[in-house]
């Protein structure tokens, strides 16, 4: 079968030019290689022109129609899927969404309250009551977008209605909801939430322990997550030292950091990653020791990136190092040309200390 090439890893804008072979030598296709070829537009998409697979994308909408498949359940979820993946205009989603509402299932409400998570999680949270109110059963994964969404607010208000109904369908259980809500809860707020959470739950992974250490990191409670890191009963991953440096690099806890940081290869046999450096560059910068900051960066085994470029002008103009200011501007400048971040620190770094 034509489609069962399709799903070769790796060979997506292949699929998809094999697919337009197919059809233009007159091969029907089904159903099946509809969403094979959809499939596989998405895969190519993250590394090509997304003008031009967002235009095939539409073609295959087309398609859709022309064939009368566009009536399938599967077809319209995946045909949403691709052109939130390509970086379509939701209103395009939201209009497929509208024209086929009448056969959709759950399947298909959370594919689109998916794409309106990020870009618009207000609208992602009224779906998801609008989706309650017509009487659809949200599964875990549904609840699991809707509290992605709700990560978005200010206030815990949304996320505490999406856990009541967590609570309701028996899904309080659930690992992965969980720790989406402890995420959520700490994005909006309130830590006291997250941790309500955490210490209620019966079995814990190692998503929990990170999530719960992430959540002190972003309110600056490096002595909580310090001790929570104690408790752990998982042998800590990359994550979990991203979490911990981010919380002593907020409060200044120097010394503890770079134990973390030296502790990675040495007791867990985890390599720093680029991450972990620019935690590193942060913490050093924040508590004004810009020259162990810049020993770090030209000891990197790889090569640093825009964001340690900026944190280390954002401490030097704070700490008033002015030949780094220079080379910091001058890299982050180099590797983002477009970026105007380093032209308006580097000006006012000269208006502060001139």
């Amino acid at each position: 079968m034509w489609h069962a090439g399709f799903q070769l890893c790796g060979l997506g804008d292949k699929a998809v030019r094999l697919f337009a072979h197919m059809y233009c030598n007159g091969i029907g296709f089904d159903r099946a290689t509809l969403l094979s070829v959809f499939s596989s537009l998405n895969e190519c998409g993250a590394f090509d022109d997304i003008e031009i697979h967002l235009r095939k994308c539409f073609q295959l909408h087309c398609l859709a129609i022309k064939s009368g498949l566009i009536s399938e359940i599967e077809v319209v979820t995946a045909l949403i899927k691709s052109y939130a993946n390509l970086g379509g205009h939701i209103s395009d989603c939201y209009r497929i969404f509208l024209d086929t509402s009448s056969q959709l299932d759950i399947v298909s409400w959370t594919a689109l309250i998916s794409v309106f998570a990020e870009r618009d999680p207000e609208q992602a949270f009224l779906l998801f009551c609008q989706l309650h109110r017509q009487n659809y059963l949200p599964d875990w994964y549904t609840f699991s977008i809707a509290l992605k969404a709700c990560a978005y607010f200010v206030t815990e208000q949304h996320a505490m209605t999406i856990h009541s109904q967590v609570i309701k369908k028996g899904f309080h259980k659930d690992a992965v909801l969980c720790n989406a809500l402890i995420h959520a809860y700490a994005r909006c707020g309130s830590l006291a939430l997250s941790e309500q959470v955490f210490d209620k739950m019966g079995c814990r992974d190692l998503v929990s322990w990170n999530s719960m250490l992430k959540s002190y990191a972003m309110h600056g409670q490096a002595k909580d997550a310090l001790e929570l890191f104690q408790q752990m009963n998982f042998c800590p991953d990359s994550a979990t030292f991203v979490a911990l440096l981010s919380a002593c690099s907020h409060v200044g806890l120097v010394d503890e950091g770079v134990k973390l940081f030296k502790s990675m290869p040495n007791d867990h046999g985890i390599v720093p990653q680029l991450d972990h450096y620019s935690c590193m560059v942060d913490l050093y910068g924040r508590a004004g020791k810009i020259f162990e900051a810049e020993e770090l960066i030209r000891k990197m085994p790889m090569k640093p990136d825009s964001v340690i470029w900026s944190s280390l002008l954002g401490s030097c103009r704070k700490h008033g190092e002015t030949r780094l200011a220079k080379l910091a501007a001058d890299k982050f400048k180099e590797l983002e040309p477009k970026n105007s971040l380093g032209y308006v620190q580097m000006s006012n770094y000269i208006f502060l200390w001139r």
